[in-house]
């Protein structure tokens, strides 16, 4: 079979079908070749999460997920974090009830580098107790910003918290944190220990890569990992729900909301295929209600495959606060009227058909707009971990088993799921309104924090000082290869900027952009875009050129085309339609958008428990000759989250959980920012960190070094292969590629010019633009939310932040 999967492949230009293999540890692997794009996607996920942890030790999983990203056995913290940024590689890590899953998605060359760093998470994460402590801030920061931002995610927690009673379901592994306060650095490694194993692990490979390669390189990196005790088994069994419960959440900027569980089975129960038949027929029931007008208002319900009883879950978003529980009551009227005399033939008929469980992987679709976050890649890693049983998912065999059940479900079935699991005693309703907090008022007034806001742990450590990472590998530095797109530009007399490229397909991509040219966060312009067949784009470009005629528009405008004419045919499309559009206004001179002496600013926002902080320095125009090495510097500073100067002083001493640096370039002026998130406790701290970076890079500091440079250089171009347009993507993404060439003055579709422009800054122009650029004396800070008391002291001595990039 192989064989002759292989012959597909070479003869028909197919990629062969995903391969397993399990090594003697126990590790499960899938490779699957996909070669549309130089990019590999390493997935490993563990069964073990939240639900694993013991009481007293709730959210020991989470903090775990944060403590394997800090230095190794055989891996610095410089290079836990810096080796796929420093390679523009992306790389993921979250916690569930029932899980933990890491990815990374690097250049394919890249390969061997993300299977190394997965094999030392798996097996030599150190928890050395100075970076325990210091992370400490981070876990709890992060936790206490899910619960700041999000009041429906606070209702589903307290659903889930009031509906379940022993088992461990009833814990959110990012909200329910509160034992992070203190939780021993022992603690933390041995449930590591006990649950990061082999044996309880399914790593998935996707993308361009062999098989062959791959299975050697996971033997040499994975083959040794002694297998872990733990079988992430839980034990617990929750006792059956006797009595109706309700809660009410108040938050002031709130809309009303109404979350409705009943308890249901686990996927391999014999009434889990009646479940999911029932699901389909109350959704048809309800969505008819609304499209008669009968009921007002958003209705949706959902079900899990999961291991252990679960629940069914229906949420209700009302048009007023006066809806709730009408909603409420028509929902439940709906399942009564199915417990008495079941559904009808045509609705088991619609609910067997509507959507039958997936087994194999989704088929090749048209890559997304954005790859390969959320891409083909990621859904293609998903369905092989999902064929391997885990303990939040279902085997193939169990899902054709259901499948096939429920194809045979009966009027009679649906009247004995509903007296059996949709009793009002068996549901917990949960309503959420507008209206006080007071909770919040209490946080807001600086008193003593209560509820389920975690005060934040007091700085024991100074700021890690950071070491020179690894040499960023020579292959990250070489010119992308030539894309196979012809593309061509024409400038209409009128001045529009005409932009053409021609790829193979049945539709037209059009985009027209608008150029106001002044900075802000959508660097100054505005899009229309239009995606037809190809017999309609004339009278799609027609319809974009009115439009642009009433807009009348100052600035510029450009028209990209996309299509599988010549691109001369295109060009001539487009320029008829726009031709006789009048000349945009011409745009006048600007001041900048800030003056140039600082201003900092303090806002105190009712109902935040942490202060959104953002430093800001003026920048430069899109054409400016500065503007390719402030963007390198910019990455230098803060792109990455974790590893560039800002992330570094903030995430490492523990004060954020995140830091970004943004640059917007616009026609006339640009903007710097610097952003984060801190608890109150820490703010004082981190806005002197932000200050020290500033002044460490820029004129009155020592400024970057070499291998800073090359980093942002590798970043630059390796973002350019994960995330650029390339001959796979769909004529959306190529128009858009096309319009933001005019904007950056670098072709994005020509990667070997795009390559030379970023490789060709060097260190003393770097170092130039962040003496003009990075000046202390510019910069204006504003902090927003539960602004920090005046009596708050800085935690850390003048200097530390500069000190720990200092060589």
């Amino acid at each position: 079979m192989l064989i002759l999967a292989l012959w597909q492949a070479a003869v028909l230009g197919t990629a062969p079908p995903p391969t397993r293999f399990v090594l003697p540890n126990g590790l499960r692997v899938w490779v699957h070749e996909e070669h549309a794009r130089p990019v590999a996607l390493v997935q490993v996920t563990y069964k073990a999460g939240s639900i694993d942890e013991e009481p007293g030790k709730t959210g020991i999983a989470h903090y775990v997920e944060h403590m394997v990203y800090r230095a190794t056995g055989n891996i610095r913290n410089e290079d836990i974090y810096g080796y796929i940024d420093r390679i523009g590689g992306r790389y993921t890590g979250g916690t569930w009830p029932e899980l933990t899953r890491y990815a990374e998605t690097v250049p394919s060359w890249a390969l061997e580098s993300a299977l190394r760093v997965t094999a030392e998470r798996m097996c030599c994460a150190l928890f050395d107790s100075t970076e325990f402590e210091r992370e400490r801030g981070n876990v709890v920061t992060e936790a206490n910003g899910f619960s700041d931002s999000d009041p429906v995610s606070a209702l589903r927690d307290a659903v889930m918290y009031a509906s379940f009673e022993a088992h461990p379901y009833r814990l959110n592994s990012n909200t329910w944190a509160r034992d992070n306060l203190v939780l021993t650095r022992d603690e933390a490694f041995d449930w590591y220990k006990r649950y990061y194993g082999p044996n309880n692990a399914v790593l998935v490979i996707v993308g361009d890569v062999a098989t062959d390669d791959v299975r050697r390189l996971v033997e040499k990196h994975f083959g040794a990992i002694p297998r872990a005790k733990g079988s992430g088994f839980v034990r617990v069994v929750e006792p059956p729900q006797r009595v109706a419960k309700r809660l009410t959440l108040t938050h002031p900027t709130a809309p009303p909301r109404v979350e409705i569980v009943y308890r249901a089975p686990s996927a391999a129960q014999p009434d889990f295929p009646t479940l999911r038949v029932f699901r389909r027929v109350l959704n048809q029931r309800m969505s008819a209600a609304l499209v008669t007008g009968r009921l007002h208002g958003g209705f949706s319900i959902e079900d899990s495959a999961s291991q252990y009883p679960f629940v069914l879950r229906i949420s209700l978003t009302p048009d007023s606060t006066a809806d709730p529980d009408r909603m409420l009551a028509s929902v439940q009227s709906q399942i009564d009227s199915l417990g008495r005399t079941g559904a009808t033939a045509s609705e088991l008929a619609a609910a067997a058909n509507a959507s039958p469980a997936r087994i194999a992987p989704p088929p090749a679709a048209e890559p997304s707009i954005f790859p390969p976050r959320r891409s083909t890649l990621t859904r293609m890693a998903d369905s092989l971990t999902d064929r391997e049983a885990l303990s939040w998912e279902v085997s193939s065999a169990l899902l054709e088993r259901i499948a096939r059940a429920e194809r045979a479900v009966t009027s009679d079935d649906i009247r004995t799921y509903v007296a059996h699991w949709l009793r009002q005693s068996q549901r917990t309703v949960g309503v959420l309104m507008p209206g006080a907090d007071d909770f919040v008022a209490r946080w807001s007034d600086h008193r003593p924090l209560v509820g389920e806001r975690m005060e934040i742990p007091p700085q024991t450590t100074p700021p890690a000082k950071r070491m020179r990472p690894d040499a960023v590998p020579a292959r990250a530095l070489e010119p992308l290869a030539p894309l196979p797109i012809a593309t061509a530009r024409r400038v209409l007399p009128n001045g529009i900027v005409l932009r053409a490229a021609r790829i193979a397909g049945s539709r037209v991509a059009i985009q027209v952009r608008a150029d106001s040219g002044a900075a802000s966060d959508s660097g100054g312009h505005a899009d229309l875009r239009r995606t037809v067949p190809a017999n309609q784009a004339p009278a799609a470009l027609d319809s974009l050129a009115l439009l642009v005629k009433a807009g009348r528009v100052a600035g510029s405008i450009s028209v990209a085309i996309v299509g599988s004419a010549k691109v001369d045919a295109l060009l001539g499309s487009a320029a008829r339609a726009f031709e006789s559009v009048p000349r945009p206004q011409e745009l006048t001179p600007q001041a900048r958008r800030r003056d140039l002496a600082p201003r900092d600013t303090a806002i105190l926002v009712a109902g935040r428990t942490q202060v959104a902080i953002v430093g800001r320095l003026s920048g430069v125009p899109r054409d400016h000759p500065d503007r390719r090495a402030l963007e390198l510097l910019n990455y230098i500073v803060g792109v990455p989250s974790y590893g560039g100067r800002l992330g570094w002083a903030l995430t490492k001493a523990g004060l954020t959980y995140s830091a970004a640096a943004r640059t917007t370039f616009a026609a006339a002026t640009g903007d710097i920012a610097l952003t984060t998130t801190a608890d109150t406790r820490n703010a004082p701290a981190v806005i002197q960190a932000i200050r020290e970076v500033v002044t460490g890079v820029g004129a009155n500091g020592g400024g970057v070094e070499e291998w800073e440079l090359r980093e942002a250089q590798a970043f630059t171009l390796g973002r350019a292969t994960l995330y650029g347009a390339r001959d796979d993507s769909p004529p959306a993404a190529i128009a858009t590629a096309l319009l933001d060439s005019e904007l950056a003055g670098v072709e994005y579709l020509d990667l070997p010019a795009f390559s030379r422009a970023y490789l060709a800054v060097t260190l003393a122009e770097i170092n130039r633009v962040a003496q003009v650029y990075y000046r202390p004396e510019l910069l204006s800070i504003s902090a927003t939310g539960a602004i920090p008391r005046r009596d708050e002291r800085t935690i850390f001595p003048e200097g530390t932040f500069r000190a720990i990039f200092e060589p």
